[in-house]
């Protein structure tokens, strides 16, 4: 009983030992892959990453984790060749290998929140709420020997193919304005928003609020180098 006693104390401490270390190995890939991305980024706030996978020591000998998370109070990104930013960024990654200097993720989605001053750069009009999920616009049109400035709100709706914003249901605010058109005439003003986004991601939701636009976005077979 004693032998049995003392064998399992000393299983005891080594799995306490080997859980310990693996931590301490899965910590310090965190820390260097957060300070890679914070480069890579140009970002001033360290990102948080946390690495799925047990034991993380596994993927020594694999070079490969099954998931990783990656959260990030703002990012810098390029959509449609305008420099804007997505706050309270949460991107997860799954299937991730190293092969060589290249890491491959299988599968990458993320979400954050695009203010409405940078959507306003990408639209190339001033846009703001429109409430009840709706986005609220201002054109200048002309109509016959005049020109108007109109505010109009519209329902956005994401192309079939992730690649602009459909302005559908536009109406027109009467409030300061004498201009009539008719439907026909405003769904031609309310033109899409392109939505060039990096090679590879495309978008899959957004939903307005007051607070910005909440977008999610998806890619896969992405890839990069370490160096």
């Amino acid at each position: 009983m004693r032998r049995l006693a003392t064998l399992a104390i000393v299983l005891a401490v080594f799995g306490l030992g080997g859980w310990a270390a693996d931590n301490w190995a899965r910590s310090r890939a965190e820390d260097r892959v957060a300070a890679v991305l914070q480069t890579r980024l140009g970002v001033g706030q360290k990102p948080e990453v946390t690495i799925g996978g047990f034991p993380f020591s596994l993927s020594f000998l694999t070079r490969a984790v099954p998931s990783a998370r990656i959260s990030a109070a703002s990012v810098p990104l390029t959509v449609s060749g305008k420099g804007v930013h997505l706050t309270g960024v949460i991107v997860d990654a799954e299937r991730i290998s190293l092969e060589g200097d290249q890491v491959r993720l299988a599968r990458v989605t993320g979400t954050g929140v695009l203010s409405y001053g940078d959507l306003a750069l990408i639209s190339g009009v001033p846009t703001s709420s429109g409430g009840d999920g709706r986005l609220r616009l201002n054109y200048t049109a002309r109509i016959g020997s005049q020109q108007f400035t109109l505010w109009v709100t519209a329902a956005p709706r994401l192309s079939e193919d992730g690649s602009s914003i459909e302005l559908t249901a536009v109406r027109l605010e009467q409030e300061g304005t004498s201009a009539t058109l008719s439907q026909a005439q405003l769904d031609r003003l309310a033109r899409p928003i392109p939505l060039k986004l990096p090679a590879g991601v495309r978008l899959t939701a957004l939903t307005p609020s007051e607070g910005g636009v909440a977008v999610a976005a998806m890619a896969t077979g992405l890839s990069f180098t370490l160096s």
